[in-house]
């Protein structure tokens, strides 16, 4: 019974089709069209002109301290660059609290790699995304 729906099915759609089911041959290709407007082509151009202009990208940070202490945010801070001076460090303050963060990755897999070395000397670490700077090529 299946098999006669399947011939049924295929034979009605050769017959509509006419055959032309499968590979494209020359004579049904075809070419396409887009018509837009204008300021399409304007809000692109913007769009790009903002991206290059911006000098920050998605990436990842690692995160040394959190806190409402401005005292113990900058005491962390310091101890973080007495101990890994080459890095970059970001004291955030968003209302109460204050963050301390650290570094600036594109993937995930670098911030890990640098969570795992600074893990041992500040134990209450974890990985945040956080607009980062854009490295210039």
């Amino acid at each position: 019974m299946k098999t006669l729906i399947k011939l049924i099915f295929f034979l009605a759609l050769y017959l509509i089709t006419g055959n032309k089911i499968g590979a494209q041959t020359a004579e049904n290709d075809a070419k396409i069209t887009i018509i837009q407007a204008p300021a399409i082509d304007t809000l692109l151009q913007h769009h790009i002109a903002y991206n290059a202009a911006k000098q920050t990208q998605p990436g990842y940070r690692v995160q040394v301290y959190f806190g409402n202490k401005r005292i113990k945010a900058d005491d962390a801070k310091a101890e973080f660059l007495k101990k890994y001076p080459d890095e970059d460090v970001y004291l955030i303050y968003q209302q109460p609290n204050y963050k301390v963060r650290v570094g600036d990755f594109k993937s995930r897999l670098d911030a890990y790699k640098f969570y795992r070395k600074i893990h041992p000397d500040f134990g209450a670490t974890f990985i945040v995304r956080d607009d980062i700077k854009k490295r210039q090529n």
